[in-house]
């Protein structure tokens, strides 16, 4: 097996990307933030509806902040690769016994080989289920897809914030575009031809010709933009379940991950887990806890490390820092 040494290659800053990286956040911020204060000025009385309206803004808020703070990203271990190193003499040893005795040997090296890939944008070695973001720069484990909208990645670690955040801003968007709707019947019967009027290219048509007001266009603006949010939410959020309960993402392929892969697991990694247990892996314990309150007392999926790519010799067989010339040797030694 042969592994290069390489220079990390990232993305360059251009226009393109800097506005993927920019416009989306700004105009979720935007949109939010018109819909909350539309809500709360046009119901100043209702205090039962301002108050669940305040809620799902902050379970948004939240959920975007733990978002954050639990990116899926994978971090560089200081130590050194597990599954081989240089074959040097100094180096035959492990150093978590002082360099005075081997590590004991616990896999076969092919299944230790097997769990890692190579990532040369991040020069490192990074778990099997490890994707590169182009615009993250990093390398994700289980990697879902990149959110414009957040500004991060979706991955195994956040996973689980992103889909409660989705399931709040549908609710949010779909109680703000209600309100926004019931306010635009006091101007426009929804049910003539005025209908019209409900779609924005066509009010924006008509505010040029002096046929609609601002204030009429900018709530058709949010009541349209309302709605591809709401829907967008409800797509992500069914699309994340499917995809957290059969075990695999978008990224990786067709066929069903290998008991090998699947090493970052609540139960034995020897085992199938199933559908219910991928969900687990996900959530955690008591994982529905999160659809009440952003932070719960529970563990969540462990985090994952990676190692500095290093160079070796196509017959070396070195697991936890002990060297061997051949794979035969390894069948006697202790396990």
């Amino acid at each position: 097996m042969r592994f290069r040494l390489g220079r990390p290659r990232r993305r360059s800053g251009s226009l393109g990307n800097l506005l993927l990286e920019t416009v989306p956040p700004l105009f979720h911020v935007t949109l939010t933030s018109l819909l909350t204060y539309l809500f709360l000025s046009l119901r100043p009385d209702d205090h039962y509806l301002r108050l669940v309206g305040l809620f799902l803004l902050f379970q948004m808020l939240a959920n975007w902040v733990m978002f954050w703070l639990n990116q899926a990203t994978v971090s560089v271990s200081p130590k050194n690769f597990p599954a081989y190193i240089h074959r040097y003499p100094s180096l035959t040893h492990s150093r978590a016994h002082g360099g005075e005795q081997p590590t004991e040997l616990h896999v076969a090296p092919e299944f230790e080989r097997h769990l890692w890939r190579e990532c040369e944008s991040c020069d490192l070695h990074v778990p099997k289920r490890t994707h590169h973001c182009g615009h993250c720069r990093r390398c994700i484990f289980v990697l879902d897809h990149h959110c414009y909208f957040l500004g991060a990645c979706v991955g195994r670690h956040n996973l689980r914030f992103f889909l409660v955040f989705c399931w709040y801003a549908a609710l949010g968007s779909a109680l703000g575009l209600f309100n926004v709707f019931e306010a635009l019947t006091f101007y426009r019967d929804p049910y003539s031809r005025e209908a019209a009027y409900y779609v924005l290219p066509y009010t924006v048509v008509m505010y040029l010709m002096d046929q609609a007001a601002a204030f009429e266009m900018l709530y058709v603006a949010l009541l349209n933009f309302g709605a591809g949010a709401c829907l967008a939410c409800l797509y992500l959020l069914v699309v994340g379940f499917y995809s957290a309960y059969i075990g695999k993402t978008p990224h990786e392929s067709g066929k069903r991950p290998k008991p090998e892969q699947l090493i970052y697991r609540w139960d034995d990694p020897e085992l199938e887990v199933g559908c219910w247990g991928h969900l687990g892996e996900v959530f955690g314990p008591y994982g529905w806890l999160h659809f009440l309150v952003p932070i719960v007392p529970f563990e969540g999926p462990p985090p994952v490390v990676g190692y500095r790519r290093i160079i070796t010799y196509n017959n070396d067989y070195i697991l936890d820092g002990t060297v061997f010339t051949s794979e035969v040797d390894l069948d006697f030694q202790p396990s």
